[in-house]
């Protein structure tokens, strides 16, 4: 047995290199749990996020990853991870088997696609394609991310081709493709020439569900605010400034909350093309209202003080604000009553106070407005963008936002138990009679108050109820044009309801489908056998109850399993299937993300496979680490076909590399151009020093040229 006697001790001097190179004084004691395994462990843990300056968010799911790691120890310490590594494992390991069961679901499945492109922050232009379909095994529909791809012309004709290129490679079949939802810009969804347009040319029986829904209400939006003159946003636009740019004013203003028992949060940046942004820092800025008046008082002008010093007065009294925190509220506005700002400061500053002050009540109404009028547009978009499939409410919350919309400035009798299409046929001309009286126009509650303390002929009033018809009249209008109030597809589909069963319309909607959705039923014996199902589904009482809140995906499903209506659960899961909102644009909330400045040399094929693996991940419902554990390493299963494309991923990567580079070979021989960058660095100088000398030669002999031209022409004058 070895001894205390057989410790060799070690210079401290030579002792100062690390923990590695230590040794213990005493062998035989052993270190605390609570430091070895926990303290020292939390140590690991946070100095890794500090290293990598990951966020704190992080810590939980490294926890866990770590623990389920350390479950295999002996696999463990055979995993080695580059970045290089982990880019083609991404690419051909994880995602092509995520990609390739995808594309297997597609080719026996009827699905929809949701396609949109955007710019990254590298500057590239990405084209990504969602697909959604119905699945039997999880019984609801799912949606998954098919491909993302470089663009480098955006035009209808080269987006169509690299759509039709993935049908190709895939070999996916077009008569599976139900609908496509896209934007209604012309590129997309031209008459004539867009990319809808020449989709059908592949697959004629494509749905017409018209353009995204979402994307009309939010421009609908910026009609109703555009009377307005951007008077609310620009405040918006400086107090966000103001706190970005100055971290003194930030705190100042965190304080002054905190005074007026307010919670703080940091103003919002108005953003024109985020959804219903307006209304989202309209509501924050309502809140902090009083906070901004406080504070902004400070810069107010010594005489302007004085004249408005009761509106200071009023908010400390309503909020009853003692007297200890109105001393500092005082200080703090003293305070930076003396501060220097720049141009740009007091340009910003002076805006600020002219909305809060000077033309308190136009910011007062304007903003009020928005946030009694705005939240009917923001339900209808935050409905429709989630991933639960809703296309059979569509129509019918279209018909209702229509209606309630038009009923702010309508009178009633004009819009009650109206259609769609005869919602679109409202006159809404200058010279229509349909318009409620001017004080019966909805401006909302606050509005109300505030302007029955007022004088009714105040100009201010006047202009902002002149505003207000404006806003109502030119929005209504635009949801009358862009709205598909008058789509059959949209309407028809509203009958596979399961509240709307054991109806006479709702049979009608039914039997209506199959003339829309052409693939379902191949021949007249299928029509027939759909006939009657409708028929007894109708009145077939057996049929699972449906709870209201249960999704209708998960509900059709089980009346599929019953066996007795194949034919029209097949037509409905087709329509199911199809998108109803901008899924897409989640995508791109998440490519700023992963395609960064930091990440300009990442290839979009990576992020295309990233984006694989996120969808097929969330198709789970499970994160990567509960998707891969298993309680026993040792003999629970594992995904073969997974394990395989990993380990395969290292030769598939090298195959693509040897391609490249036999590919750029054959560029650089064509071009005469040699394998180094310093050997062709060297080669363009001394093309450029040959050009240089050969334009001074030209020049030199043209000036010659010139010399005995013009002593030819003297000559030929003396004689």
């Amino acid at each position: 047995m070895r001894t205390q006697n057989d410790v060799i001790k070690v210079d401290g001097n030579n002792n100062s290199s690390g923990n590695s190179s230590r040794q213990p004084e005493n062998p035989f004691k052993v270190v605390p749990m609570c430091d070895r395994s926990v303290s020292n462990s939390e140590a690991m843990l946070l100095g890794f996020l500090a290293e990598n300056s990951l966020p704190f968010t992080m810590a939980p799911k490294l926890v866990d990853l770590a623990k389920s790691l350390n479950k295999d120890q002996k696999a463990l310490n055979h995993v080695s991870m580059d970045r290089t590594t982990a880019s083609y494992k991404m690419k051909y390991g994880m995602a092509e088997t995520m990609k390739n069961r995808t594309v297997e679901n597609l080719k026996v499945n009827k699905f929809s696609l949701n396609i949109d492109e955007s710019t990254s922050t590298n500057l590239h232009r990405v084209l990504t394609i969602l697909v959604s379909y119905f699945d039997k095994q999880k019984s609801s529909v799912v949606i998954e991310h098919l491909a993302s791809l470089d663009v480098i012309k955006v035009d209808a004709e080269t987006l169509t081709e690299h759509i039709v290129s993935i049908f190709t490679e895939n070999e996916i079949p077009w008569s599976n493709l139900v609908s496509v939802l896209m934007d209604s810009c012309s590129v997309m969804r031209g008459s004539k020439s867009g990319v809808e347009t020449r989709l059908k040319q592949y697959a004629p029986h494509l749905l017409d569900i018209d353009g995204d829904t979402c994307h009309h209400v939010h421009n609908a939006s910026k009609k109703f605010c555009a009377p307005f003159d951007c008077w609310i946003e620009q405040l918006f636009t400086d107090i966000a400034n103001d706190v970005k740019w100055s971290t003194d004013t930030r705190d100042a203003m965190k304080e002054v909350a905190i005074l007026l028992d307010v919670k703080f949060t940091m103003p919002e940046r108005y953003v024109s093309h985020r959804w219903l942004s307006c209304y989202d820092v309209a509501v924050n800025t309502k809140r902090m209202s009083d906070v901004h008046k406080v504070f902004y008082y400070s810069f107010l002008r010594t005489e302007d003080q004085a004249i408005y010093s009761q509106i200071i007065d009023e908010v400390l009294q309503r909020i009853r604000v003692g007297e200890n925190a109105t001393r500092e509220i005082r200080a703090i506005q003293k305070a930076f009553g003396k501060k220097k700002l720049t141009t740009d400061g007091k340009n910003r500053k002076g805006r600020i106070i002219e909305c809060l002050f000077e033309k308190s009540v136009k910011s007062e109404l304007t903003l009020n407005f928005y946030i009694s009028v705005l939240p009917m547009l923001k339900c209808y978009v935050t409905m429709f963008e989630t991933k639960e499939p809703l296309i059979h409410t569509l129509m019918e919350k279209q018909e209702n936002l229509m209606a309630k919309f038009m009923a702010c400035i309508v009178r009633p009798e004009v819009v009650i138990e109206k259609s769609g299409s005869k919602l679109c046929k409202v006159d809404l001309g200058d010279e229509s009679d349909v318009f409620l009286r001017e004080k019966d126009m909805f401006i909302g509650a606050a509005n109300k108050k505030l302007i029955s303390s007022l004088s009714g002929k105040d100009p201010v009033v006047q202009d902002f109820r002149k505003r207000a018809a404006t806003a109502y009249i030119t929005c209504a209008r635009y949801l009358q044009h862009k709205l598909p109030l008058k789509n059959q597809v949209l309407r028809a589909a509203s009958g596979i309801s399961p509240d709307r069963r054991a109806d006479s319309y709702t049979s009608q909607l039914l039997n209506r489908l199959p003339d829309l959705v052409k693939t379902i039923n191949e021949d007249e014996e299928d029509d027939e056998k759909y006939t009657v199902e409708v028929k007894d589904f109708q009145i077939d009482m057996n049929l699972p109850p449906y709870i209201p809140g249960t999704r209708i995906d998960s509900w059709w499903s089980a009346v599929s399993k019953t066996g007795k209506y194949p034919t029209l659960c097949n037509m409905v899961f087709a329509l199911l299937s199809c998108f109803h909102g901008p899924q897409v644009e989640s995508s791109f909330n998440i490519m700023g993300d992963i395609l960064n400045t930091r990440t300009g040399r990442m290839n979009i094929e990576t992020y295309s496979a990233i984006q694989s693996v996120k969808y097929g991940l969330a198709r789970e419902k499970v994160d990567a680490v509960r998707q891969f554990a298993r309680p026993d390493p040792v003999r629970d299963p594992v995904d073969k076909v997974m394990c395989m494309n990993l380990r395969s991923a290292a030769g598939k990567y090298k195959k693509e590399m040897e391609i490249n580079r036999s590919v750029e070979e054959e560029k650089r021989k064509s071009l005469k151009l040699k394998k180094t960058k310093r050997a062709n660095k060297e080669k363009q100088s001394e093309i450029a020093r040959k050009e240089l000398e050969e334009h001074g030669v030209r020049m030199v002999n043209k000036r010659k040229k010139e010399m005995l031209e013009n002593l030819a022409a003297k000559r030929k004058h003396i004689a």
